[in-house]
């Protein structure tokens, strides 16, 4: 909320005042003005929320204190989750690591994938 309060605020008044003057009612100056400014917000807020959610770790931790991570039978295991199992649990460093430049991989090119659909639309 706080990136889309920060996006509303960069938006210029005068903007509003001549879609206004120009007869636009409040509806057309919403979708016409505020939706098309605040979208780089909104593609900002998507990618971040795409990378935190490949990087979950804390609440899976929390659920799976007393069994082992990723229990019952892996249905909460992530990346994140293999990659320190292998590091950490296994003590095999080079799996893990190369498990982070996976999740490094997957995210870049989704992170690619995202900008190349918005600049598709510009």
């Amino acid at each position: 909320m706080i990136l889309y309060i920060s996006g509303l605020q960069n938006i210029s008044a005068e903007l509003y005042e001549v879609a206004k003057i120009n007869g636009a009612n409040k509806a057309q100056c919403i979708w016409y003005i505020t939706f098309p400014l605040v979208k780089p917000t909104t593609y900002l807020v998507i990618t971040l929320g795409m990378i935190n959610a490949f990087q979950i770790f804390d609440q899976i931790a929390a659920i799976s204190k007393q069994s082992p991570l990723g229990s019952p039978a892996g249905s909460t295991s992530t990346v994140v989750t293999f990659l320190y199992q292998q590091s950490f649990s296994y003590m095999d460093m080079g799996y893990g690591s190369a498990a982070a430049m996976v999740l490094l991989a997957i995210i870049f090119a989704l992170s690619l994938v995202r900008m190349l659909v918005s600049r598709g639309e510009d």
